[in-house]
């Protein structure tokens, strides 16, 4: 899946959106832990959450994605985003 992230990083915080193909959009947030930065797909959900755990190297933004729901992690798998 191809898309856009839009990321507004503050000291810890992080906001922004994204658009991926097909129109679906919205807005994230996050924050970062350590060398971590995780992001929330969807902020305004309970049981609905695709997160976003990754390192930047260059200018890559890489690692695992996680859609979690109440029962806990439903799927996973990894991801990587390139500025450009």
């Amino acid at each position: 899946m191809h898309g856009t992230l839009t990321l507004v990083a503050e000291t810890t915080a992080v906001s922004g959106s994204w658009e991926f193909e097909g129109g679906k959009s919205g807005e994230l947030v996050g924050s970062w832990e350590g060398e971590t930065m995780i992001l929330n797909l969807n902020p305004h959900f309970i049981d609905n959450n695709l997160f976003l755990l990754g390192k930047f190297t260059g200018w890559t933004y890489a690692g695992k994605w996680e859609r979690v729901g109440y029962p806990g992690v439903m799927a996973q798998g990894t991801f990587m985003a390139v500025r450009m």
